[in-house]
């Protein structure tokens, strides 16, 4: 098999995936090859800036997760009758056994779900830096997996 029915080959399965024909006899095909390597960047783009969102949003969840815990634990240690303590990060000033166990599986999944957000938030602005500066190699990277 010739390199070229190779070439044709793969773009017949990326073109299937986005619903795309290419005439191949034509002298004239690559508008279609344009349009192909368009979407399957404008594809990459969408799926990466909905990764940000939700980063964000996860992040916004964190912070809120969290004051709504700082300040149910402020409140519930001022209703026993204690001193109010220090405003620190992560109760610093008292020991972690003081929390119940709903307030430690918050902070847990707080932590998680803050550093799965952060770790996204980096690589989906990297990713998306990528497909504004050098699509190409995002078409690159979508056609491998066709490559046998």
């Amino acid at each position: 098999m010739e390199m070229s029915d190779q070439i044709i080959k793969v773009l017949d399965e990326v073109c299937k995936r986005f619903g795309l024909v290419i005439d191949w006899s034509k002298d004239n095909v690559l508008p279609y090859v344009q349009e192909l390597a368009h979407k399957i960047i404008m594809y990459d783009m969408v799926k990466t800036i909905t990764v940000l969102v939700f980063s964000v949003i996860g992040l916004v969840a964190v912070g809120i997760f969290l004051r709504i815990l700082f300040k149910e634990y402020i409140t519930y240690k001022t209703l026993e009758g204690e001193e109010l303590y220090k405003k620190t990060f992560f109760f610093i000033d008292k020991s972690w056994g003081d929390l119940n166990g709903f307030g430690l599986t918050f902070v847990i999944a707080g932590g998680v779900i803050g550093i799965l957000s952060i770790i996204y938030l980096f690589t989906g602005t990297g990713h998306l830096i990528q497909n504004l500066t050098f699509p190409e190699l995002t078409v690159i990277e979508f056609i491998k997996p066709f490559l046998n």
